[in-house]
């Protein structure tokens, strides 16, 4: 019975295929029933393959993953030339992704060789594009929506509100005394403090609710599908709520806080996301100005 790999192999000795591959892209030559014939060495060695493993298996791509495995030959015909976007579960079980070009060769050189896909890795690439669209939206320092974000995500949300018919509201949020407990004890202690209340705060927040940092101690949250007055009475408790936690620096010194709020209802206290916030903001000075501490509806 004739060694499939080993011929493969010393036929693809005399294909100096790496020479001419750049080095951040991996290359499957491929027969045409539907198997690998030839692996180029990055493939091999990014991925944690011994040469033998790959040669020979079966070649297929369903739902965007490219598979290789131990199947039954098939017509690689089936295939027409293109180029999309795909993904590979590797032998560690790391997921890759690649830009998969996959043509057939214009004329067969080595009897082997049929069809060609060149697998160029954009797992880096995507990577570094999430996490600066994660820094784009998000608060360095909270890890919550920034104002930029907020903005963004509340298009949606407001969208739905809209069309189901739903009450929402926005809320101002905004530590009391904040300024003092930065003065006094200084700004680690205050970010220290922004951390945890942000924390806590998401903790006691329903899992579909927008909740963002504005800047310095000032909050921004927006909820949906309450009805009337229920929108003051869930803020009632959710201060309630917050007063539960301790907040703690270095391990020693232990802060209770309050908060005031300040919120404006859709459709009633305005018909648009701008007219809401700077009414919620307006609600907030009067709950500041009145002691803190408590929930201020927009009158």
């Amino acid at each position: 019975m004739l060694n499939y790999n080993k011929i493969t192999q010393e036929r693809n000795k005399r294909i100096p295929l790496n020479l001419i591959l750049d080095e951040a892209v991996a290359l499957l030559l491929i027969d045409i029933y539907g198997k690998v014939s030839y692996a180029s060495s990055y493939f091999i060695e990014n991925y944690h393959y011994e040469y033998n493993e790959i040669v020979g298996l079966a070649f297929d791509i369903r739902k965007k993953q490219l598979i290789l495995g131990i199947t039954d030959s098939f017509s690689v015909k089936r295939y027409k030339c293109f180029k999309k976007e795909v993904f590979f579960i590797t032998k560690t079980k790391q997921k890759v992704f690649f830009i998969a070009n996959f043509v057939e060769f214009k004329q067969d050189f080595n009897k082997e060789h049929h069809y060609c896909l060149t697998l160029t890795e954009v797992t880096r690439l995507i990577f570094k594009r999430n996490k600066l669209l994660f820094q784009v939206h998000h608060d360095p320092l909270t890890k919550l929506l920034n104002r930029y974000g907020f903005y963004e995500s509340s298009k949606m949300k407001i969208k739905l509100a809209k069309h189901n018919a739903l009450e929402y509201c926005i809320a101002i949020i905004d530590i009391d005394n904040f300024k003092k407990i930065n003065d006094t004890f200084g700004h680690l202690c205050g970010d220290n403090l922004l951390k945890q209340f942000s924390k806590y705060a998401k903790e006691s927040l329903p899992n579909d609710a927008l909740f963002a940092r504005l800047g310095g101690d000032e909050f921004v949250l927006m909820i949906s599908g309450f009805m009337g007055q229920n929108f003051e009475l869930f803020f009632l408790n959710f201060i309630d709520r917050l007063r539960l936690y301790s907040y703690h620096y270095l391990g020693k010194k232990t802060f209770n806080i309050n908060v005031s709020i300040g919120i404006a209802q859709y459709p009633l206290d305005g018909n648009n996301l701008s007219l809401l916030l700077k009414n919620a903001d307006i609600a907030l000075y009067k709950a500041k100005k009145e002691g803190g501490n408590k929930v201020q509806k927009f009158i």
